[in-house]
Parts: structure tokens; C-alpha cells; sequence
């Protein structure tokens, strides 16, 4: 939290760090309505309004922190709400389906801006404001322009496009058709056994796999696949699958 000024604070919520436990947690938030980093999010900004009634507040966050700053914008009491100046989200994820519909998602979303890059994938998860900023990267592919540090900038204002570019369209379409095909259950069950096995090979970071003893956890990732029930592995290979032909038909559509 930082002060502005006499009257306004900005408040920054941090996205999510390399260890694996936090991008299980992100993938949560495609089958459940609210996760526990959103309500601690809400939280600490009821607390703020405790400790300082009618001051003005920025909320603003990257990847999971923008997400994390809307869910608290939008879950608010009302009367807080317009304490609220502006949410600033660069390229996070949406929300759940039905926190969209509310009322205080709705009343929010006229002082939320939405910045993504031209090949966003990261920003295009879930259900996110129609209209949107659009940003240049330099960056080569949607992940890599996640890094901020790739955004240009011209006279300390971003460099914007008109849309983002097919891939990221695609991307966006993909992911939600799936979702919509497959029940929750079903969905937690995969994400459950995707990270069960990182985990259990002893990963725990993505830094572990790009470290000097990667080629040791890659082995122990095959080793604890192998270990799966046939059931287990029937669930991966179809929902992955079905991912697949969902992405084969996004490209398919876009020509």
C-alpha cells in the first residue's frame, strides 16, 4: 500500500510467484467461484477502510494481483465502492462466470481498465471486460509477453493497438469452449492429478525445471505418470484431447 497523496492510496496486489503451489491455485479459479487469495484480497481491503473511512484508493495488479484487485473492487460494500478511483489490471485473468453478473462486478467495471498485450493468453483466461487496452510487445509469443518489461512505452503512455492478434483470439476461444464442455468436477480432477504429479516428482517451483537438475525432475515426472491408475490416465488423455480439438478448431474458424 502506498500513499499517493493526502486523500488517495494505491493499493498493489502481487500476482502469482514460480512455486508450483501458487499456479495450482490459479488454475482453481477456472472451476470454483472464489479462491482463497481472492477472499484474503477482500479482506485486506475492508481492513484498509477500517483503519482509513472516506480515503480515496487505486487498486491495481499483474497477472493474479489484477485479478485479485477486481475481485475485491467488485465484492466490496457498496459504500465503499465509491471510495474506489480506479482499478488497474495488467493482463490478469478474469473472474468466475457468476461473480461477472453481480452487481458490484457491474458497477466497477466503468473506472476498471484492462491492459493486455497483442498476444495475451495469461489475460484472455476466464471472463474479462469486453473492452480492453491493447498493448504493443515486443516479446515473441503470448507467454513470454506477460513480462511487463516488454510493454512499449512512448511519452510515459503505452504503445497501443487496435485488437489483440489471432493467436491470442484463438487462445481465448479455446480455452473457453472447453471449460464450458467439461463439468467442474471433472476439471478439478484433472488440474488435481496435472499438478499432483509435478508435485509429487519433487518440482516445486518452475525454476526447478529450468535449473541444472532438470533433466533429474523431468525423469521423476515419468516416473510418477507411470504410476497413475488406468482411470487416472484415461481422465488426462481425454480432457487433453478435447483441449486439443477445441484449439485445432479455434484455428480452423479463424480462416
Amino acid at each position: 500500500t502506498y500513499r499517493l497523496n493526502l486523500d488517495t492510496y494505491l493499493i498493489v496486489f502481487r500476482g502469482t510467484d514460480d512455486s508450483i503451489i501458487g499456479w495450482k491455485e490459479d488454475f482453481h479459479m477456472i472451476y470454483m467461484k472464489e479462491i482463497p487469495a481472492q477472499k484474503h484480497a477482500l479482506q485486506y481491503l475492508q481492513d484498509f477502510f477500517v483503519q482509513h473511512p472516506n480515503q480515496k484508493v487505486v487498486l491495481a495488479g499483474h497477472s493474479k494481483g489484477g485479478n485479485l484487485a477486481v475481485y475485491a473492487a467488485s465484492q466490496l460494500d457498496p459504500l465503499l465502492q465509491k471510495n474506489i478511483v480506479a482499478v488497474y489490471t495488467f493482463d490478469a485473468p478474469g473472474l468466475h462466470k457468476e461473480l461477472t453478473e453481480t452487481a458490484g462486478y457491474q458497477n466497477m467495471m466503468e473506472r476498471t481498465k484492462v491492459f493486455v498485450p497483442q498476444g495475451s493468453i495469461i489475460g484472455m483466461m476466464l471472463e474479462i471486460p469486453d473492452k480492453k487496452i491493447v498493448v504493443r510487445s515486443t516479446a515473441l509469443g503470448g507467454l513470454a509477453q506477460h513480462d511487463t518489461f516488454s510493454w512499449q512505452v512512448e511519452d510515459k503512455h503505452f504503445v497501443q493497438l487496435n485488437e489483440t492478434n489471432s493467436d491470442s483470439q484463438q487462445v481465448d476461444t479455446t480455452f473457453k469452449e472447453w471449460v464450458e464442455k467439461v463439468p467442474d468436477t471433472e476439471l478439478q480432477l484433472y488440474f488435481d492429478l496435472f499438478f499432483g504429479i509435478i508435485l509429487d516428482a519433487g518440482i516445486s517451483s518452475l525454476n526447478d525445471l529450468s535449473s541444472t537438475s532438470a533433466i533429474k525432475h523431468i525423469h521423476q515426472l515419468v516416473i510418477q505418470a507411470q504410476t497413475l491408475e488406468p482411470e487416472q490416465v484415461e481422465v488426462l488423455k481425454n480432457l487433453t484431447q478435447l483441449l486439443l480439438d477445441a484449439r485445432f478448431q479455434a484455428w480452423k474458424n479463424h480462416f
